[in-house]
């Protein structure tokens, strides 16, 4: 292989670790202003708590490209409550992740959760309908 593309492809694998560093703190950053805002209105006594808005992806785009673990973090970091794995499932599936994909999404999904677990990427915690669920840790 040519000396110019090997040194094109470190180049653009740099810049895409860059990238993906970028948006994980732009992500991390969008997640704690959700929680903010969350906190604000609820002072304010301006809260919507529809399944809509506990939901809602903050305009994140997610993509199989993405993947389907980081796909489960922007959910999770998007969610203004703790959300159920029936839900993650449901948004992911919404969202083009096609479920025929995985024998059983919702054991692949909760298998992801409990490494995020592991990771301290994630706790458990109570949905807004008294469900389990899970947010992510503030950092």
């Amino acid at each position: 292989m040519d000396d110019n593309y090997l040194k094109a492809l470190r180049v653009a694998r740099k810049e895409l670790e860059g990238l993906r560093q970028e948006r994980a703190q732009l992500d991390s950053r969008i997640a704690k202003l959700s929680k903010s805002i969350e906190g604000l209105a609820s002072l304010s006594d301006n809260t919507d708590v529809s399944a809509e808005v506990k939901t809602k992806l903050l305009e994140l785009e997610i993509s199989e490209a993405m993947g389907l673990t980081e796909a489960i973090r922007h959910i999770i970091a998007a969610s203004y409550f703790g959300i159920s794995p029936t839900d993650i499932r449901d948004n992911l599936v919404a969202e083009g992740f096609d479920p025929q994909k995985y024998s059983t999404m919702l054991t692949v999904i909760h298998n992801t959760l409990l490494r995020l677990e592991r990771q301290v990427e994630i706790k458990r915690t109570m949905t807004f309908e008294g469900e389990r669920g899970w947010e992510q840790v503030s950092k």
